[in-house]
């Protein structure tokens, strides 16, 4: 008979590296990830050890945030989220997601004028929040948009995504090469 694990286990990516920024001890990591020692900590960060995913869970609490890789998976962020997180507003009328879209759209706009400063600076804490303004809230707003479109017509969406593969194909960019 053969044994699975009950919980997956996982590669910890940049557990070193956001400890050391947090400036946690390996004695310290090894309380809140619950290990036996530090050794531990160290086996799992250079790779010799996997993580649990409840493990990364909770570095990932105290670090803001870890990168693990899951075999069959990939690279994945484990991101806490705040208890009190706004619900999700799913129901928007196309015009109301419009207008999100929108404020969002400007506010990147606007922070594009920083973007060329913030990569002479080498600012990775400003480059990300540059991202998230730049690309994060606007891909978001778009997804708003069209799940409000997709509720009144699911064709749209698809007819316009075949349409747009079309026009990158007649411009010669590979449209696998395009982020999603």
């Amino acid at each position: 008979m053969m044994r699975y694990r009950k919980t997956e286990m996982a590669r910890a990516i940049d557990l070193r590296e956001r400890r050391k920024q947090a400036g946690i001890s390996t004695e310290e990591m090894a309380d809140i990830l619950g290990c036996a020692d530090s050794k531990h900590v160290s086996a799992i960060e250079i790779g010799k050890c996997a993580i649990t995913i409840t493990k990364a869970a909770r570095a990932a609490y105290r670090l803001q945030a870890i990168t693990v890789e899951i075999e069959g998976v990939g690279r994945v962020a484990v991101v806490p989220v705040k208890e009190k997180a706004k619900p999700i507003v799913t129901d928007l009328r196309p015009g109301e997601a419009a207008w999100i879209a929108l404020e969002e759209y400007k506010e990147a706009v606007e922070s594009l004028e920083q973007l060329q400063r913030t990569l002479i600076a080498h600012d990775r804490d400003r480059l990300i929040k540059l991202y998230e303004q730049i690309v994060c809230d606007p891909q978001h707003a778009a997804a708003l948009l069209a799940t409000s479109i997709d509720k009144i017509d699911p064709t749209v969406g698809v007819e316009s995504r075949l349409n747009h593969a079309r026009k990158l194909a007649a411009k010669g960019i590979d449209i696998d090469t395009v982020a999603a």
